[in-house]
């Protein structure tokens, strides 16, 4: 089934970026796996993206390997305005976010309280954005348009 196209590659991706970013020691960039599966959801965070900034245009793009909508936010100004105006469609899409910059649980609580219909996970953008061609957020990825 070609359903679940790139939306699942990206998924892994971005967690598994959150996974290692947790898990990164201060010196020389190493990373180390846990003794057992992270019982507390405070493990991904903070949340960085290295190549993402925030700004005030926003990256739109239809996509053929999509089969659902995605968006990338962080916690800042401009991306909760942008959510909030947003909401409707997101919603209407069905559209799964990641938010690639968000410093703890609680910051990410408080944007899941803007959108609670909606899917918000911690995420490092840093791949979706090289795969997509764009480096700031707020970012809204889509599924091509239905061929008559």
């Amino acid at each position: 089934m070609q359903g679940a196209k790139l939306l699942l590659p990206l998924l892994l991706l971005a967690y598994m970026g959150a996974i290692a970013q947790a898990q990164t020691t201060g010196g020389g960039g190493t990373v180390h796996a846990p003794a057992s599966p992270p019982t507390n959801a405070s493990f991904f965070f903070p949340v960085h993206s290295l190549t993402l900034q925030p700004s005030s245009k926003v990256f739109r793009q239809r996509s053929p390997m999509l089969d659902r909508a995605l968006f990338l936010i962080g916690d800042d100004a401009h991306s909760r305005r942008w959510l909030r105006r947003q909401l409707e469609q997101l919603h209407r899409l069905n559209a799964v976010g990641f938010v690639v910059e968000v410093e703890s649980k609680a910051r990410l609580d408080v944007l899941r309280k803007l959108a609670p219909e909606l899917e918000l996970m911690p995420a490092v953008g840093d791949a979706v954005a090289e795969y997509f061609g764009f480096s700031s957020y707020p970012a809204l990825l889509l599924p091509a348009e239905p061929q008559p």
